[in-house]
């Protein structure tokens, strides 16, 4: 039995290609996982929150809830991870500074 493919039921793992802020990350799960499980894994990689992931595969967004398998996700699959702002651990976000105006500028 091959590992990381998906050619019947009884596979144990898939493998999915998740990409995040210009990286790849190749996840091998098992079909039966849930989407929150797989945001479980992408936390170490990533350092965003579970909380903080939007995972979309073809348009759609993938729910917490639901399994691997439902969410129609096969082997081979691209999936999209955004960050919600704010979410992110140990890497601070730099946010761009705006100088103030002042009466001096407006003058």
């Amino acid at each position: 039995m091959e590992s990381g493919t998906s050619a019947g039921d009884g596979d144990p793992t898939i493998t999915i290609n998740v990409k995040f802020c210009g990286r790849s990350f190749l996840i091998l799960i098992s079909p039966d996982s849930t989407i929150k499980e797989l945001k479980s894994l992408l936390q170490p990689l990533t350092n965003v929150l579970p909380r903080g992931q939007k995972l979309i595969s073809k348009g759609k967004l993938l729910v917490d809830g639901m399994t691997i398998r439902k969410s129609e996700v096969t082997n081979g699959f691209k999936i999209m991870l955004m960050a919600t702002h704010g979410l992110h651990q140990g890497v601070p976000i730099i946010v761009p500074q705006i100088p103030e105006l002042t009466k001096d500028i407006l003058q």
